[in-house]
């Protein structure tokens, strides 16, 4: 058993160092790649219960009060999104296909036919969809009721972006993201459920709620959308998606500015 008091003292390498030291071997039922994962959140769930109720109860007493609260949380989730939009057109602008990537890796009919501008509007959305995911870690984080692992142990579970302990039933909740419900295709629908029921308690998040329908169903994980996924951790919807939209309309901007540079 992991002492609390001990371990929240401690910088993530050595609170890592402490987890080893009480790992047990996984059954031989769980799948060789994710026996890691399974060893690491049997220690984990020892003590992340008291862990997150330290941070809610260190967020409560601000003097500045919760993070949570409207003014505090719309301007955490700004300075989360004004970080980001650099990596973002980053990411577009290493997107752009050159002449010479589309004769020699052409991989659809827009890059078979050399047409750079609908080759990079096609590569374009898939790209910001890929590199949105990290951000929607990165704002939930700002909730006192969940715990990215590598940030704060300097573990990765497989699968795993976030542990909660969700503020309206006090359950602790193994959580994997994805922007919308239909995210996955079959074959990953396979690999995150593989992931996910290891652990006690896993939910699938479609962190913005659309028209599309699941693609993610499995009777042994729960799944949730949009504002059931906020609200398990204390965070406004409404306040990420005006954000997020916010954000998106300001990178179509910059597309269509790289759109019109290309030749």
């Amino acid at each position: 058993m992991i002492n609390i008091e001990i371990i929240s003292k401690l910088p993530p390498a050595k609170r890592k160092i402490l987890i080893e030291q009480c790992l047990v071997d996984a059954p031989s039922s769980i799948d060789e790649d994710l026996k890691e994962s399974y060893a690491y959140s049997r220690v984990i769930n020892t003590f992340i219960e008291e862990y997150i109720k330290r941070q809610v109860i260190k967020d409560q007493a601000l003097e500045k009060r919760s993070v949570l609260t409207k003014e505090n949380l719309t301007k955490k989730v700004k300075v989360e999104i004004e970080e980001f939009i650099p990596l973002a057109i980053s990411a577009l602008k290493n997107s752009i296909p050159s002449i010479d990537e589309l004769k020699l890796q052409a991989k659809n009919l827009f890059e078979i036919s050399g047409v750079r501008r609908l080759a990079f509007g096609n590569k374009a959305t898939r790209t910001l969809s890929t590199t949105m995911g990290s951000l929607w870690e990165r704002l939930a984080n700002i909730s006192p009721y969940a715990v990215i692992t590598e940030q704060e142990f300097g573990i990765k579970l497989k699968g795993i972006d976030l542990i909660l302990l969700n503020c309206s039933t006090d359950i602790i909740e193994y959580a994997q993201l994805k922007t919308k419900q239909d995210t996955l295709t079959g074959s990953q629908k396979s690999r995150s459920v593989k992931e996910l029921s290891i652990h006690d308690n896993p939910i699938f998040c479609a962190c913005f709620e659309t028209k599309a329908g699941w693609t993610f169903n499995d009777s042994k994980v729960s799944r949730y959308a949009g504002e059931e996924v906020w609200n398990r951790i204390g965070m406004d919807y409404s306040i990420i998606l005006e954000s997020v939209v916010e954000m998106i309309k300001v990178l179509e901007g910059e597309y269509v500015d790289l759109l019109n540079t290309i030749k």
